[in-house]
């Protein structure tokens, strides 16, 4: 089956972005299949040493081209649309000329059903489309997306997507129910994000970025975070949860490693509430093969995200990193993954809006060492159970094999 990858923020394992694209795709040419993989230069320029336009390159037994273009998290909503149609135009040209049986396209952005659409009505093949986020829901929810117009043209292009798709694939329940929403007559898969257990049992005997920067974090109870410093992920939160851990005189550190538009202005606040590098620290992205060193010198992660229920649909890379490597998680919100927290007892759901009972919880939970390994060996089984990337491909490989024989 010769398969076109449409994805415009490719990550390898060097990488300090989600995988998911480089293990499915790496997994299905070990099956046999031809994969090309159409992507940005956007997460992989540091990687590569990469020429103006297009450049083809080979990454773990699947061809890949790369179009160089300028793309950060950091840019303005209108910077960020115009690579977007931008990328969008040349994926399509690319995608359009490429032999294939099936095109994949997987989104964020939404504009990438745009060039996977067209692509396979040109080569009269069919589309699997895989929905990341729930656009325009999530940006129309927190206020990223306004204008009237947008926000109509926007709803468009997502029912366009889900009617010309054979198959979609969705991260959550909740996104497959959204996806019914706009259209019920779309076939739906559910595929969350996958726990990389051999990755985070790649432990090596080096000590992660924030031990070896600030080395008296080796005597507290660390509290991860992983990931980009987004308006959407609240980590204003963290500040708030921060400074309730320092009344207590908590011996919490709240760690932060990654990078995003929001690091100076949280930095600031941190500073003006007198907890950074007290109680609240933050250090540079590493790679995702990294992170194995990171959390096996982390007690618990956090994933958090607004209190915005549109919000709580998320899969977020963090919180399966966290059960691959058999750490507990908390989380600030409801929703499918607290309700798995509490169920299979994998962790702790704090309060959104009560930091001093969210502080307390936290406090007694990381200091209970029983606690901790139970809730670490709870999350471990539930990875090699039901979450780990060799499960969910097999099922994301028979969507596409199904998808392809119509």
């Amino acid at each position: 089956m010769k398969i076109t990858y449409l994805h415009q923020y490719f990550c390898t394992p060097n990488s300090n972005g989600g995988i998911r694209s480089y293990e499915m795709a790496t997994r299905l040419a070990a099956k046999g299949e031809d994969v090309t993989l159409v992507t940005s230069s956007a997460f992989i320029e540091n990687e590569f040493d990469l020429q103006k336009g297009w450049n083809e390159l080979s990454v773990s037994g699947v061809k890949v081209w790369a179009y160089k273009q300028a793309y950060s998290n950091e840019m303005s909503f209108t910077q960020r649309l115009k690579a977007f149609i931008l990328f969008a135009y040349h994926s399509y040209k690319k995608s359009a000329e490429t032999k294939a049986d099936i095109v994949f396209a997987t989104s964020t952005p939404l504009t990438i059903a745009l060039p996977a659409v067209l692509a396979s009505k040109k080569r009269k093949i069919p589309l699997v489309f895989e929905v990341r986020d729930l656009w325009p829901e999530a940006p129309i929810a927190i206020g990223a997306l306004k204008h009237p117009i947008l926000i109509w043209l926007a709803k468009k292009l997502e029912a366009w997507a889900y009617k010309h798709s054979t198959q979609i694939i969705a991260l959550s329940p909740g996104m497959s129910e959204g996806v019914k929403a706009v259209d019920s007559r779309a076939k739906v898969t559910t595929i969350p994000n996958a726990a990389d257990i051999k990755l985070f049992e790649s432990f090596t005997d080096t000590l992660p970025n924030f031990i070896t920067e600030e080395p008296s974090l080796e005597r507290r109870k660390i509290l991860t975070y992983t990931g980009t410093f987004g308006e959407v992920n609240n980590l204003t939160y963290l500040i708030n949860l921060a400074e309730q851990l320092k009344a207590i005189d908590s011996n919490v550190a709240i760690v932060l490693i990654g990078k995003g538009k929001e690091r100076g202005y949280l930095e600031k606040l941190a500073l003006d509430k007198q907890v950074l590098n007290e109680y609240f620290y933050i250090f540079n992205p590493v790679q995702k093969r990294e992170l194995a060193d990171v959390l096996k010198h982390s007690d618990m992660m956090i994933s958090t995200v607004k209190p915005i229920p549109e919000l709580w649909k998320n899969s977020a890379n963090k919180f399966f990193d966290a059960l691959a490597a058999g750490k507990p998680i908390a989380i600030n919100h409801g929703g499918w993954q607290a309700d798995l927290i509490q169920n299979e007892k994998l962790g702790i759901v704090l309060s959104s809006n009560k930091p001093e009972d969210a502080a307390h919880l936290l406090h007694d939970s990381m200091n209970d060492k029983d606690l901790l390994k139970a809730l670490g060996n709870n999350a471990k089984r539930l990875a090699v159970d039901k979450f780990s990337r060799d499960i969910l491909f097999e099922k994301f490989h028979q969507a596409l094999k199904k998808a392809a024989e119509k």
